[in-house]
């Protein structure tokens, strides 16, 4: 559905809080969804692995 993009670690520990990017790599339906302060979590899988909150929104440039 997308991928996690680190700034300048390979990963996260438990415990561990950080500010990632997530890119979603095809159209979901997932729209209404994406407010800003929305938690949500993170699966590899059917296994949970973490948990985030949406603290803002980019859109790919388009040309």
């Amino acid at each position: 559905m997308g991928d996690i993009q680190f700034e300048q670690v390979e990963r996260i520990l438990p415990g561990e809080t950080k500010e990632v990017l997530v890119r979603f790599l095809s159209r979901q339906p997932i729209d209404e969804y994406m407010d800003i302060g929305r938690k949500w979590w993170i699966h590899e899988g059917p296994i949970k692995i973490g948990e985030a909150k949406i603290t803002g929104i980019e859109f790919p440039k388009t040309e």
